[in-house]
Parts: structure tokens; sequence; C-alpha cells
């Protein structure tokens, strides 16, 4: 079986009122191609697609249009095909009676062709024509139904892998799709049994970031054809391979692993860990990790000072798993040097901080904390804040979390510009969003939001200079690392109106007491706490662990930085 795979978005599970959106979403996302519905109401009881629409949609995207054209003569429907801009047309085996004829037709129309079968149909029909066609479409439904919402049946697995060898034995070059139903592990069985490509449908337009889901499906389909175990798989994992008598221990450093994700733990220990909690109830110093880490397989790190020095003491480390996103406090040339891998929790916190970005950046257009200060006080001010809608933010670090800052951004009718050294233009046009110079950015935006990763060159980026750039009556908004920002030249910035307020989840030393910003009405502070959610380290602790065991079990860790 080839190597490749494809995964397509099926549209008629899209949302049917922004189409054109829609579509760009998916493609930002990193679909191989659109799966279009066309039926005909009887044939199927539903209409889903008319090629006008199609048509419509299609000077939108570069993508190849794939038609399921469920219809009784289906032929009837090719010229208006044509003319929409289809790439490749499913014949219905069931409806189509001359399929030699019928497969030539299309073929005259410059279209790829392909057939599809519904779960009744007998596969037969396949074997005189698998020479003729460029695709099998296999459905996981009998002939007429046409609903949205269908579970996947497990009948189709069979049919597929009787396919893939009836594809193999002839030597064809013919792509195998299935459909109906496809969730993550349907997906992966599908895969197993033979099939390259997957139109999803509800599983990924029910995703709020496609991206991630595409991404994350297309890794676990790329390991099933390699014959590799799966994300997500730590409850499952034993580290049965280990040697004779090899007890892996754990030290946990980080201070927030476990008490919010407990089956973390519990299935590193299934999986034949030796748990070393933290003793210090604190982040351990230098000297406290040299003095422990000598017999230590997996360190969990938190904000500890892993340095070379750390390292030269670690004989037996084979993996440095981040609790959290940030490694600033690792010494990665170090772990290189040594053969260390260091992974983080990526995307496990992406929400919990874009809500607190969003959160912060109301409370400084609304004046909330000064509000509820007067309050609390005696006082009954007025209060007079900036509406959000049409006002521009600038994100400076357009990643993960600042990807979600925009999303939420748009929802309130924002315009979005964003920094990075590393732009995703195919997310920046999904969205709307103008990629500008730092300079540019901060000259334009109302609004200034931090995510960029602290290093030597962003050490101190919103400097006097920088501040003196930014729109006077402009805000500040910090929930990445506190060394990004000179907090004296803030407070001169603050305490002389240049900029209207500014807040900050992180300081360049925390807490930060007896700093002068917390002595300005309007800057907001918060400890610390933007990633600081439930769901947020749940999903962090199920990263960490499956990181820590995916490298014991001799595979690659997710989201490895060095």
């Amino acid at each position: 079986m080839s190597s490749m795979l494809r995964i397509g978005s099926a549209l008629f599970n899209a949302d049917h009122t922004r189409l054109g959106e829609e579509l760009r979403r998916v493609e930002a996302a990193g679909v191989d191609f659109l799966h279009f519905d066309v039926f005909d109401g009887h044939f199927v009881p539903d209409l889903a697609f008319p090629p006008r629409t199609i048509q419509a949609l299609r000077p939108l995207t570069k993508l190849h249009f794939e038609v399921h054209l469920a219809a009784n003569d289906p032929l009837r429907f090719l010229p208006a095909l044509v003319k929409a801009g289809a790439n490749l047309v499913f014949l219905p085996a069931e409806s189509t009676p001359l399929l030699y004829e019928a497969i030539f037709a299309v073929r005259e129309q410059g279209l790829q062709v392909g057939l599809c079968l519904a779960l009744g149909t007998p596969l037969t029909v396949l074997e005189p024509v698998l020479p003729l066609i460029d695709a099998v479409l296999l459905l996981g439904r009998v002939t007429g139904e046409g609903q949205r919402g269908r579970s996947f049946n497990e009948l189709l697995l069979d049919r597929i892998s009787t396919v893939r060898r009836m594809i193999d034995a002839g030597g064809h070059t013919v792509e195998l799709q299935a459909a109906g139903g496809l969730e993550t592990e349907s997906c992966v069985a599908a895969i197993a049994a033979g099939a390259t490509a997957l139109p999803m449908g509800a599983a990924l337009h029910r995703e709020h970031d496609m991206a991630a889901y595409v991404a994350y499906l297309r890794s676990v389909l790329e390991q099933e054809l390699k014959g590799q175990p799966t994300a997500g798989s730590t409850a499952a994992r034993s580290l049965a391979t280990r040697p004779a008598g090899q007890s892996y221990r754990v030290l946990i450093a980080s201070r927030s692993f476990g008490p919010h994700c407990p089956e973390a733990i519990v299935h590193m220990q299934a999986a034949g860990c030796e748990i070393i909690p933290n003793e210090w109830g604190r982040a351990p110093t230098e000297d406290e990790l040299v003095a422990r880490i000598a017999d230590i397989h997996v360190l969990i790190s938190g904000t500890e000072p892993v340095t070379a020095r750390v390292l030269e003491a670690a004989k037996q480390l084979k993996i440095i798993s981040k609790h959290g996103v940030g490694y600033d406090n690792i010494d990665l040339e170090a772990a290189k040097a040594h053969g260390i891998p260091v992974a983080v929790a990526g995307g496990s916190i992406s929400d919990s901080v874009a809500d607190m970005a969003m959160a912060l950046v109301l409370a400084l257009v609304r004046q909330v904390s000064s509000g509820d200060r007067a309050v609390r006080g005696g006082k009954w001010p007025r209060v007079v804040g900036m509406e959000l809608r049409g006002k521009t933010l600038g994100i400076v670090g357009l990643g993960q979390i600042g990807k979600e800052l925009a999303r939420r951004a748009k929802g309130f009718g924002m315009q979005v510009v964003a920094y990075d050294v590393y732009p995703d233009e195919r997310f920046a046009q999904s969205w709307g969003i103008g990629y500008l110079p730092l300079p540019e950015l901060l000259a334009t935006a109302d609004v200034v939001s931090l995510h960029a990763p602290l290093t030597p060159e962003t050490r101190s980026m919103i400097n006097a200079e920088s501040l003196a750039r930014m729109k006077r009556g402009a805000y500040l908004v910090n929930t990445a690392r506190g060394e990004l920002v000179d907090e004296a030249a803030l407070e001169q910035a603050l305490q002389t109106g240049q900029l209207a307020g500014a807040a900050a989840d992180v300081f360049s030393q925390e807490p930060p007491r007896g700093s002068p910003l917390l002595q300005i009405d309007s800057f907001v502070a918060t400890p610390h706490s933007a990633g600081q959610t439930n769901d947020g380290l749940r999903k962090m602790g199920e990263i960490t662990a499956e990181n820590a065991l995916r490298v014991l079990a001799g595979e690659a860790p997710l989201f490895r930085v060095a």
C-alpha cells in the first residue's frame, strides 16, 4: 500500500450559512482536498450542494474539488460540474448501469473519475473497472441514506481490506477513500485496513482549532502507516520491552504536575515508572537538582534551573518533559550536547492563556479593576471605557496562543495585525490578519498583546524606544514572559500617559514585590495564572506524561524543542 495519505473536508458538515469562510478555514487547517456531495433528492433524500454553489466556491481556493455524485441518471450533471470546476467525480455504482460508457464520458470532459459504493453494494462490480478509474469511495451506509451525524459502521473495514487486496493484486494506482461517521479511532482503523484518503465530516468541522486537529490526525495516521503506536495511548503503554530488572525513575520537579491531572501519574505508574515526588514544596535549586538527578531517567520540569551543570550530573537522564510550554529555564544547547531530548506540552494551555489575554484586554479598556476598587471604597464614579469593535489588536507572536487570541478578537469585531518571524500565511489569510513589521504594528495597534518566546532577541523588545512608537493612549498586555518588557520604561510610559493602561500576568521577578508598577491605577496585575485552568492543566499533564512514555518506549516525543 502507498504510504501517502490525504485528509479532506466534507463540506456537507460545514456551516452552510458561511460556506466561503468555512472553506478558507479548512484550507488554512491544511486539508488536501474538498469533498462535495451532489444529490438529486431522489436517489438520496437530500439535495446537499447544487453545482452552482460549487462554482461559486471555486475561485476561493486551488484545492482539489472531488464530487460524490449520488443521483439517478448521474451523467446529466456532468456539464454543470465541469463548469463548476470539479476535478474528480465519483459515479454511484448503484445508479450507473453502463459503467464503461459513463467512465469514458467523465474522462472526455477532462475530469478524473471514481466509483462510489454504498455499504450493501457487491464489491465484484469493481473488478472489471479498476484499470479504468482513479479512485474508489466506500461508504459506511446503505444506498439512500444522506443524513448527517451517522456513527461509523465497522462493517466498512472488511470492505476496505478487500478492495485494498484487489487494487494491490492488480497493480493498480487507484486511491481508496472511506467515508461515513469517521472519528479519530475509526480513521486509524480505516487506514490500517488499507484506505489512503479520508473525507472528514463532523469530526473535523466541530473542532474549534481545525489546524491542530488536522495536524494531530495526520500524525496519528502516519504513525499507523509506519506501524508505530499512536498518540493518546499512554494508559495502554506498558514499556514491556524494557530490559529485565530495569525500572525507570521519574523525578517530578514541577509543583503543579499531578494535582490537577492525577491520571497522568497513574498512567506512568501503570507503565512501570517509579515516581519520585517533589520533596521541596517549591522549584528545586541548581544544587538540589545536581544532588538528586544522578539516577533519574525522566525529569518532569517546571521552573527549576536545568543548567549545564545539572545535565552533566544527569548520567541516566533520557528525557526532560516540560510541564508547560516555555523552556527558558532549560539549557537547550547543553541538553543537545548530552543527547537528552526536551519536549514541551504544546497546545495544552493555548485556550487558557488566550482567554486570560482577552480578559485583560477587556479589563483594561473598560477599566474593570479601577471601577471595582472605587465601588469597594464607597465611590460611584462614571467610568468611561472604549469599545473593541473596529479597533486594532496587534499580536506579537502569532503562534498557537496568538492564533487563539486572534479568533477571540475577531469575535469582538476587532481588526487584527500580527508580527512573527515565522509567518503562517494560510492562517492569516483565512482569518483576515495582516502581517506587519514590529515598528509598524506598534504604531498601528490600539491594543498590543505579547505572545513571543523569551530569546536573546526578544528580551526587552518592549523598551523605551518601542513604547514611544506605540499610539498615544494605546494598551499593552503581556501573558508571555516578563523579560520581554523593560518594566522601568513601561512605568514611565504609564505615568506620562503614553499608554492608557497595561496588564501583565508575568514579571521579570516573580512575585514582583516592590515593583512601582503595582502603585499605578492604570496597571492590572495577575499572578502568572493565565495557564492555570482545570482544563488546561489536565491537558498539560496528559501531554507531559505522554512525552516521557514515548521516549521510554523508544518513540519520538510530541512537541520536541531540542
